[in-house]
């Protein structure tokens, strides 16, 4: 069953599967032992996240980019 991307249009976790969004003044990080615990959830489509540097968002796409049919509010930082 294909995702309605349609649903994804704002930033309302509740509509995602997994939402690992950084509270942080700046921003916050989001590390590696985060995108781990995505592993917890093999069924998840949908996936809301920040805090990601170019090397954790690599990360998250090598292990677990083909996992999910929607991504969104990835911030790539310095």
């Amino acid at each position: 069953m294909a995702i309605d991307l349609s649903n994804f249009e704002n930033s309302n976790q509740s509509l995602f599967d997994i939402a690992i969004v950084q509270r942080g003044v700046d921003g916050g990080v989001s590390e590696r032992s985060d995108i781990e615990r995505i592993a917890e959830y093999p069924n998840a489509k949908s996936l809301m996240i920040s805090g990601l540097n170019q090397e954790t968002f690599e990360y998250l796409i090598r292990c677990f980019g083909a996992q999910f049919e929607a991504i969104s509010q990835i911030a790539i930082g310095k």
